[in-house]
């Protein structure tokens, strides 16, 4: 979903408090200069992020024969 900057200043206690089924980008001048993210979202994407250091990380060790 794309939003101007104007409209998620105006209506961002929408955002805050309702579920978001997709991340919200906020656009200025036709430029994305944000996303704004459910908490839920947020969790997938740090648990994602963090599987793929660990098996960055795993597959490392391995190849250095851990």
């Amino acid at each position: 979903m794309n939003i101007s900057a104007i409209e998620f200043q105006n209506q961002v206690g929408d955002y805050l408090y309702s579920p978001l089924p997709e991340p919200v980008m906020v656009e200025n001048q036709g430029q994305t200069i944000g996303v704004f993210l459910g908490y839920g979202a947020y969790q997938q994407l740090v648990q994602r992020l963090e599987d793929a250091v660990w098996g960055a990380r795993a597959l490392e060790a391995e190849r250095e024969g851990y």
